[in-house]
């Protein structure tokens, strides 16, 4: 026998929420494993810090700066910038899970907005503390020298600082419909690949510049203000 449409939206408001709003590790563990098979979120978020990290040390060794303090100084600071990356590609992720529909599934499921806000987070921040411990590896490989103190704290304040970037990544993410390399690298690689072009790749450039000069020029005018 059916069940009428009183009754089905009956049932849905009469749904317990689950505990902590939906959050568990689960779902975390799920939500990680999908964002490591984004190749190019590994390389990009991953690989490219290490890779700056030999590139900047080879210059410096060529130009005669090799000090120590220098050395682990460009190191801590690679750091900082793989969390930054790693936790704001991390977040701003949900852009393609907006276009792909996944997010509106997610609204017909018991999950509440903070608990799925706190897994999106962690999330990012485990990739950025991947980021980290990878350019501290390659920092120990290459023969940085700290305390085990320094080493310790300037990993763990680099890797909390990411925290900001999370949120500013799940904020454009859900700002805007892709990020700005986005449409940039499809409109490119549509010599190459041929197919369909889709005219949001177009709506994505021309939002996101809108958006950048209009901030710029409110700060301009902000600054012109303040003289």
């Amino acid at each position: 026998m059916s069940i009428s449409d009183a009754e089905r939206l009956k049932a849905l408001v009469s749904r317990r929420v689950p505990p902590l709003g939906g959050f568990n590790l689960t779902f975390l563990y799920l939500e990680m494993r999908r964002l490591v098979r984004n190749r190019r979120t590994v390389i990009l978020t991953l690989v490219m810090p290490i890779a700056l990290f030999f590139l900047f040390r080879s210059s410096r060794r060529l130009g005669g700066a090799n000090t120590a303090e220098l050395t682990a100084s460009t190191m801590i600071g690679i750091g900082v910038y793989g969390a930054m990356l790693a936790a704001t590609a991390g977040g701003a992720l949900v852009s393609v899970e907006r276009a792909l529909g996944w997010s509106r599934q997610l609204r017909l499921t018991p999950l509440r907005p903070v608990a799925y806000i706190a897994i999106k987070l962690l999330n990012a921040m485990l990739l950025g503390l991947v980021s980290v411990a990878l350019v501290y590896a390659a920092g120990v490989i290459d023969g940085v020298h700290m305390s085990t103190q320094t080493w310790v704290l300037t990993g763990v304040l680099a890797w909390a600082a990411a925290l900001v970037f999370a949120s500013f990544g799940l904020f454009i993410g859900y700002l805007m419909p892709y990020m700005p390399p986005y449409g940039v690298a499809q409109i490119a690689r549509f010599p190459l690949v041929g197919g369909s072009f889709d005219v949001t790749w177009i709506l994505s450039l021309v939002l996101w510049t809108a958006a950048f000069s209009a901030g710029a020029m409110y700060l301009f005018r902000r600054d012109t203000r303040r003289t």
